[in-house]
């Protein structure tokens, strides 16, 4: 049960699934559980309707007692980010700049850069840890890049 102030939407989560009934029909889509339950809570206790939605995108709810069995269906698997392929250590590459760019250039590419990868910037969604310190990290390293490269043009002059 959602209290005052909580949103159905991002108090939720789908969990893919196949839903046999009783007479043999079938649906497939995905239940929306609350997101901190677990899906055999879900079901254990019994509630009378659960919500559905179909791989079609239509959202109804769907009568318990007549249902056979629930299958979760597999969902991609997705690589840890740390596993993925490594961000240039290069600052000029980080920023997606090169050495003869002018330094207003390079100042409007950092920021730029930096807005893309502020996780302030999704505050009003529940990303997962994972993603919010991936962001944190990337924005540190943004910064270190710009500082780096401020350096070698003030070494310049």
């Amino acid at each position: 049960m959602l209290s005052s102030g909580q949103n159905y939407q991002t108090e939720t989560r789908a969990v893919p699934v196949r839903v046999l009934y009783e007479d043999g029909s079938e649906l497939s889509g995905s239940l929306l559980i609350p997101r901190l339950s677990d899906f055999t809570e879900i079901l254990s206790s019994d509630p009378p309707f659960l919500t559905f939605t179909s791989d079609e995108g239509e959202t109804s709810f769907i009568y318990t007692s007549k249902i056979r069995s629930i299958c979760p269906r597999s969902q991609p698997r997705i690589k840890p980010l740390d596993a993925r392929k490594k961000e240039p250590d290069e600052p000029f590459e980080l920023l997606n700049v090169t050495r003869e760019t002018k330094p207003e250039d390079i100042k409007s590419a950092y920021e730029n850069t930096l807005k893309s990868y502020d996780p302030n910037r999704e505050v009003s969604t529940c990303l997962p840890n994972e993603i919010v310190d991936y962001l944190k990290a990337k924005t540190h390293a943004i910064h270190q890049a710009y500082a780096t490269i401020e350096e070698s043009l003030k070494a310049e002059l």
